[in-house]
């Protein structure tokens, strides 16, 4: 039988390796985020091309009011652009400087990004497709919690 202080000991260094093991796989993968692409102009969009990170989509044509979803990997901060034609839209494409997949998917979140005659409406919003992933010390609290209930 292990004493208390043997117990504790090995509790924290369960804990500990825990963790880290938590932490190694987060660093490893890398998460998907979503940017929600609308057209808010009267106009189709046609030749939408995403692009973040070195991986391009290609959403295609998008019709007045429609909206479509494009979905990037990455581990961290990045400029995710687009570029597309609208009629009678001078705008050819614009830029995002601080698209963060990983961020947006721990978060349950998307980017929408809608797109107006010159300019372009941005804003985050819960995505009801993804939960959040709570973090490791929410996680094992919780956990501690539903042991002593």
């Amino acid at each position: 039988m292990l004493s208390r202080r043997s117990a504790v000991i090995l509790g924290v260094l369960i804990v500990v390796l825990a963790i880290g093991l938590e932490w190694v796989f987060r660093m490893g993968a890398s998460a998907t985020g979503c940017a929600l692409v609308e057209n808010g102009g009267v106009q189709p969009i046609e030749g939408l091309v995403a692009t973040y990170a070195g991986t391009q989509a290609s959403p295609g044509t998008l019709a007045p009011g429609a909206k479509t979803k494009v979905w990037f990997s990455g581990a961290g901060r990045g400029v995710l652009s687009f570029q597309f034609t609208q009629r009678d839209n001078p705008m050819l494409g614009f830029k995002v400087e601080d698209f963060d997949p990983a961020e947006l998917r721990r978060d349950g979140a998307r980017m929408v990004l809608a797109i107006k005659y010159n300019q372009v409406d941005r804003y985050i919003e819960e995505d009801e497709t993804i939960k959040a992933s709570p973090r490791m010390f929410e996680r094992l609290m919780d956990w501690i919690k539903e042991q002593f209930r």
